[in-house]
């Protein structure tokens, strides 16, 4: 018996069903809040689309196919009530706003980490470490590993200063 092609977002995610899973008024916002570019940052992988949805706050969404459905979650308040909100719907419209013309409409393109790895590879070696020096200011986990992984290679001893603030920071996280 041959194999079933497992179902992908792009198989099931229409504006029905969308429609039917939040009702009236959330798939009313949701449509606005496609139309007026509040979908961004969004990713698919493993066949799972990820994506940060801003309105007055940022949320993240991730939709995928689970069992032959849609399966979903939001970090916001009304998903954590049962209910498959606004950010859930304007997902799913750029899910199919890319699927239907093959480029992005309001929201971005679903470009995934394949992708991301591959320019990275392209990129020469002088062009990827200004690029990991310049989020490494931005990003103080990145940073911090960073500064551990070099302190191990580079032969100058650790700053047991440093490791004694990353352990302050852990121990004291929650002042």
């Amino acid at each position: 018996m041959a194999e079933e092609k497992a179902l992908s977002l792009r198989d099931i995610v229409d504006r029905s069903l969308l429609y039917r899973l939040a009702g009236p008024r959330s798939f009313g916002r949701g449509v606005d809040y496609f139309e007026e570019g509040h979908v961004h940052s969004v990713t698919e992988q493993d066949g799972v689309v990820s994506a940060k949805v801003k309105g007055q706050e940022e949320y993240t969404v991730r939709l995928w196919v689970e069992s032959g459905t849609l399966s979903a979650s939001c970090t916001c308040p009304m998903y954590g009530s049962g209910n498959f909100c606004k950010h859930c719907v304007a997902t799913g419209l750029a899910i199919i706003g890319v699927q239907r013309t093959g480029e992005a409409e309001p929201g971005g393109a679903v470009v995934n980490l394949d992708d991301v790895q591959e320019y990275l590879r392209d990129l020469d070696k002088g062009a990827l470490v200004e690029l990991l020096m310049e989020q490494a200011k931005r990003d103080d986990c990145l940073q911090e590993r960073l500064l551990l992984q070099a302190a191990s290679t580079t032969g100058k001893g650790p700053d047991l200063g440093f490791y004694r603030g990353l352990i302050e920071d852990a121990v004291w996280a929650d002042d």
